[in-house]
């Protein structure tokens, strides 16, 4: 599964060169421009070699909320429960952050 492939919904003016440095032109919480923890905290639990994950969406935070669905962290944290109780899970590198690579690569990062 693939979330941005060629894809440019997550970005509100794709018009305008300059506005791709600002954090304002993003519907997602943007690595560069924003600062996670204004808008998502994460939770871990951790026991022995069990790990656990919640991500939590700040109250009014739209770039939260959006961020939460399109990289479908609720699956993410759905899996860490599922390894949690033994049920495999496949270890591969998670489409959130193959889309955090192909945006900083894009943007020579």
């Amino acid at each position: 599964m693939q979330y941005k492939g060629a894809k440019i919904d997550f970005v509100v003016d794709a018009v305008n060169d300059a506005a791709f440095q600002d954090s304002a032109n993003y519907r997602l919480i943007h690595p560069n421009f924003d600062s996670y923890k204004d808008h998502i905290s994460i939770s871990m639990a951790m026991n022995d070699d069990t790990t656990l994950i919640k991500y939590t969406t700040h109250q009014g935070s739209e770039k939260g909320s959006y961020t939460y669905d399109y990289f479908n962290l609720r699956e993410r944290e759905v899996g860490t429960f599922d390894a949690a109780q033994g049920r495999d899970v496949p270890d591969e590198l998670g489409n959130g952050a193959r889309e955090a690579r192909e945006l900083a690569r894009e943007y020579g990062q």
